[in-house]
C-alpha cells in the first residue's frame, strides 16, 4: 500500500463532511435570509456562514492539523520526513499508535508524513483488504490499540498483540515492515531487546528503529502453498466461519510462517487444480459445474498431496468422504464443521492450527538455481526484476495489498495470498499495474451527470423566478 493511498483514504474520510457542511450552512442561510432581497450580498453571506461551519468542524481541524498533532512532540514531522526521503528503503514503515484518542489524528499524521516522503507507510485502513490482518500486527508494536471500520479477532486480543517480541518481529518481517517509528518508552524498550533491530535515528520524542538487514518487498517462496476453496469476507463474520479471513487469523495467531494460503482465480472444483508448488487443498465450500469432473480432480490431487475437506451437506462431500474411507492410500483428511460454544470460544484455532503445522512440517520445495530479484515500486506499477530466468515458473510473493485490478502486463494470473498480499508465477522479470476499477469510472460519470442535472435545474428555476 503506497503512501498516496493512505492520504487519499483520509481525504475520502473527511471529504463527505466538508461537502455536507456547506449544504447545511446554505440551508441555515436560506432560513435566515430571503435570497432575492439579499442578492447583492448573498455570496458573501454564504461564504461567511460556510466558513464558520468549517472552522468549527473537528474534521476540518484534523485535516489542517489545527489543534491536532501540532504540539512539541510532533514539531519535528518535517525532519522525520526529510530523513526518510534521504534514506530510502524497500520495506514499510510502521508508526506506533500511542493513545486511543489519537486514532483520527494519527491518520493525518501518517498521511502528512507519507506526503513528505516516498517511503510506504504501514498504516493500512479499511480501504485495504489487508487492514484487518495488518492492523493487529501494528497494534503489537503500539501501546494503544486501534481498529476502525472492520472486525478482527486479533486486534484487541492481548494473547496475540503481547506475544514475545521475537514472534511479533517475525510477523513484521513476513508482512514487509522494515522500520518502526516509536514514541512510547514501553515500545522502545521492548523492541530494542531483539538483536535484529538497531536504533537508526532519534527525533526527540519519536525514535526510528529498523531491521539490520533490508526487508525485500518481493521474494520467491520455497515453502508449501495451500489452495483455499471457500468464502471471502472482510467485514461481518463470525469466529466459527470457515472463510478466508479466519484462516489468515489462525496462521497469524500461531505464527505459522512457512505456510502460504492462496485464493484461486476460480472457485470451481471442476477447473484446473494443478497449482505449481502447492502442497494441499483446503475446501470449505463445494462449488462446481460438473460434479464428476470435480470428483476426479480432487481424487487425482489426493493421490500425492493433502486434501482437507470441511464437513458439508453437499453431495460431493459425501461422495468424497465415502471414497476416503474405502481407500486409505488417498491423502484426504475429513474435519467436522465446528461451532462456537460457551466452553470453546474459538473452535477453528484448535482444529485447524495443527493441520497447518503438519503442512508446515512437510518437505519444502527446493528451487534449483533460485534467482535474485529486485522490486521497483513506482506510482501504480510494481516491477520485479530477475537476475536470470528460471526453467519453470516459480511463485513470487509481493508484500503489497492485493486488489483484483492488479494486472500483469503480460496477461499472467495474479492471486491473493496470505495475508491478502499478492502472489504470481513467473520465469523472468515482469510488471504489475494497478488499473482503475470500472466502478470508479462509473461513479465519476454518474457524479458528472448529477451535477449537470442540478445546474440545469437551478437555471430553469432562475428563469421561472425571473418570469
Amino acid at each position: 500500500l503506497s503512501n498516496i493511498g493512505i492520504v487519499s483514504h483520509v481525504q475520502r474520510w473527511i471529504a463527505p463532511v466538508l461537502i455536507i457542511l456547506p449544504l447545511i450552512a446554505g440551508m441555515a442561510f436560506d432560513a435566515l435570509f430571503e435570497w432575492k432581497q439579499a442578492r447583492k450580498y448573498s455570496a458573501i453571506i454564504f461564504l461567511v456562514v460556510t466558513s464558520i461551519f468549517l472552522y468549527n468542524s473537528p474534521l476540518w481541524k484534523t485535516a489542517t492539523l489545527q489543534g491536532f498533532y501540532k504540539n512539541t512532540d510532533n514539531t519535528n514531522l518535517s525532519e522525520i520526513g526529510t530523513y526518510l526521503e534521504n534514506h530510502p528503503r524497500q520495506g514499510l514503515l510502521d508508526i506506533e499508535l500511542t493513545l486511543p484518542k489519537e486514532q483520527p489524528e494519527s491518520f493525518v499524521f501518517n498521511s502528512i508524513l507519507g506526503e513528505k516522503t516516498s517511503i510506504d507507510v504501514f498504516n493500512l485502513r479499511e480501504s485495504s483488504i489487508s487492514a484487518q490482518f495488518m492492523t493487529p500486527v501494528r497494534n503489537s508494536f503500539s501501546l494503544a490499540y486501534e481498529g476502525w471500520g472492520f472486525r478482527s479477532f486479533l486486534m484487541f486480543n492481548q494473547k496475540f498483540t503481547r506475544q514475545p517480541i521475537e514472534t511479533s518481529l517475525d510477523r513484521a518481517w513476513d508482512t514487509g515492515i522494515q522500520s518502526f517509528l516509536l514514541k512510547t518508552k514501553w515500545a522502545k524498550n521492548r523492541i530494542i531487546t531483539d538483536p535484529r533491530i538497531t536504533l537508526e535515528k532519534d527525533f526527540g520524542t519519536w525514535t526510528l528503529y529498523s531491521f539490520t538487514t533490508e526487508n525485500p518487498r518481493a521474494t520467491i517462496l520455497e515453502y508449501p502453498l495451500v489452495i483455499f476453496f471457500g468464502p471471502v469476507s472482510f467485514k461481518n463474520r463470525h469466529i466459527d466461519d470457515y472463510d478466508w479471513s479466519r484462516m489468515q487469523e489462525i496462521l497469524l495467531y500461531d505464527a505459522i510462517r512457512n505456510v502460504q494460503l492462496v485464493y484461486p482465480s476460480s472457485l470451481y472444483l471442476d477447473s484446473d487444480l494443478s497449482f505449481p508448488v502447492s502442497q494441499a487443498l483446503l475446501i470449505s465450500t463445494y462449488t462446481y459445474r460438473d460434479s464428476a469432473r470435480a470428483y476426479q480432480n480432487i481424487l487425482s490431487y489426493a493421490k500425492n498431496k493433502k486434501v482437507i475437506l470441511i464437513e458439508d451437506t453437499d453431495p460431493l462431500f459425501y461422495t468424497l468422504q465415502n471414497t476416503a474411507k474405502n481407500d486409505p492410500t488417498l491423502h484426504i483428511t475429513i474435519l467436522p464443521r465446528l461451532q462456537k460454544t460457551e466452553v470453546v470460544k474459538d473452535p477453528l484455532q484448535t482444529q485447524l492450527s495443527p493441520e497447518f503445522q503438519k503442512i508446515a512440517a512437510g518437505t519444502n520445495t527446493k528451487i534449483p538455481d533460485i534467482p535474485r530479484i529486485k522490486t521497483i515500486i513506482e506510482n501504480n506499477t510494481i516491477r520485479v526484476v530477475f537476475d536470470h530466468p528460471t526453467t519453470t515458473p516459480v511463485p513470487v510473493y509481493i508484500k503489497s495489498s492485493y486488489f483484483p485490478t492488479w494486472k500483469r502486463t503480460d496477461g499472467n494470473a495474479v492471486y491473493m495470498t496470505s495475508p491478502s498480499y499478492i502472489l504470481t508465477y513467473a520465469q523472468d522479470s515482469f510488471e504489475l499495474r494497478f488499473e482503475t476499477p470500472r466502478v470508479v469510472t462509473y461513479g465519476v460519470i454518474v457524479s458528472v451527470l448529477a451535477l449537470g442535472i442540478i445546474v440545469y435545474g437551478l437555471y430553469i428555476n432562475r428563469k421561472v423566478v425571473a418570469v
